[in-house]
């Protein structure tokens, strides 16, 4: 069932950063605006930890809620709600000792949320307060990635 999760979540992503390529033909310009690069969202970001998230990590509530979420139409809104509800469903005995202290500070921040780089910045202090005990045993290589596309999106 993990494995299956985890393929799931890994062809949403997979279709999310999918771009379309132009056959170079003899004569046509090449199409210079388009990268190959995937682009980093802030949805794409909150999947793709949610995807490294052990499923013991959060309770069996959160399922309906992110089984309905798409992350390749979400708007600020959706995202927002999904990250309230990871943050609500998260087993406590996931998070750091101190979050106790941060988690009122977080959900004050988190009602003020307006920007795309806000759910960005909840989104990191929320990781950075959990427990590596939440996550897949591959989360210790793959936060590398994922901490370097956070930092470049809020770069933007």
């Amino acid at each position: 069932m993990k494995t299956m999760k985890k393929i799931f979540l890994l062809c949403l992503f997979l279709s999310l950063t999918y771009s379309n390529t132009f056959a170079q033909v003899e004569g046509e310009p090449t199409p210079s605006t388009l990268s190959n690069e995937p682009q980093t969202t802030y949805a794409s970001l909150l999947s793709r930890l949610v995807v490294n998230l052990s499923k013991d990590a959060y309770t069996d509530k959160f399922h309906p809620i992110i089984s309905k979420w798409n992350p390749a139409n979400s708007t600020k809104a959706q995202a927002l709600d999904v990250l309230k509800n990871l943050e609500f469903h998260l087993k406590t005995l996931h998070f750091k000792p101190t979050w106790k202290d941060v988690q009122l500070a977080w959900r004050g921040k988190f009602s003020k949320t307006t920007e795309k780089t806000d759910i960005v910045l909840l989104l990191k202090e929320l990781e950075a307060n959990l427990q590596l005990s939440a996550f897949e045993k591959t989360w210790s290589e793959d936060r590398k990635a994922w901490l370097l596309d956070v930092n470049s999106y809020l770069k933007k």
